[in-house]
């Protein structure tokens, strides 16, 4: 009788327990925002920006950008290889359209350089470079 009111318990609770939901994909470039004044204080952060996606910061002073790295969980298109921080480029905005620039583009190789004093993070818009 025992083993069969833990058999009965066991299956209840297996049957009752659900699976740890998915996780939805991501394409994500990790931003270090520097913040370098000629005066004042150094500092830099870590931001994750979401690919093809103008995102705003409030409260981080930045003087300028750099392409940490890259994470991607979204599979590569069949026939395309698995893009890495090399394939992006990034742009800051001073406005929420992305039309006033507020750097020049960016890239893992050429860091962005927006200002000797501190001033708001801004819109920053990152995206994969187009191929031939």
């Amino acid at each position: 009788m025992k083993t069969f009111t833990i058999a009965t318990v066991a299956a209840a609770l297996a049957s009752s327990a659900s699976a740890l939901p998915k996780q939805p994909p991501v394409a994500r470039v990790n931003l270090m925002a520097l913040n370098h004044p000629v005066s004042g204080k150094h500092s830099q952060q870590l931001v994750p920006i979401d690919l093809a996606t103008l995102t705003h910061k409030d409260n981080l002073p930045i003087t300028g950008f750099a392409i940490d790295s890259i994470s991607v969980t979204v599979p590569p298109a069949p026939g395309q290889q698995a893009i890495t921080k090399d394939d992006i480029t990034c742009q800051r905005f001073q406005d929420q359209w992305g039309t006033q620039r507020g750097s020049a583009a960016f890239t893992s190789s050429k860091n962005a350089s927006v200002s000797t004093n501190s001033v708001d993070f801004g819109y920053v818009l990152c995206y994969v470079n187009p191929t031939a």
